[in-house]
């Protein structure tokens, strides 16, 4: 595989890995302002999504 495939590859690995950890980081500060609401949509969706943080200790 050429070094620009491999590159491509990569950089759109990483696009669709990003909004993933956006939903974890927004499910701790939801917890840490205490809008419980939020933090439980949002660390729900990443847990469905399989982000392994958000199904185990995200709001640790």
């Amino acid at each position: 595989m050429s070094r620009i495939a491999q590159t491509s590859l990569t950089v759109l690995w990483l696009a669709y890995s990003m909004p993933a950890l956006g939903d974890v980081t927004g499910c701790k500060a939801a917890y840490a302002r205490q809008d419980y609401t939020t933090a439980l949509q949002e660390c729900r969706a990443a847990a469905e999504e399989g982000d392994a943080d958000a199904q185990t200790s995200a709001l640790r």
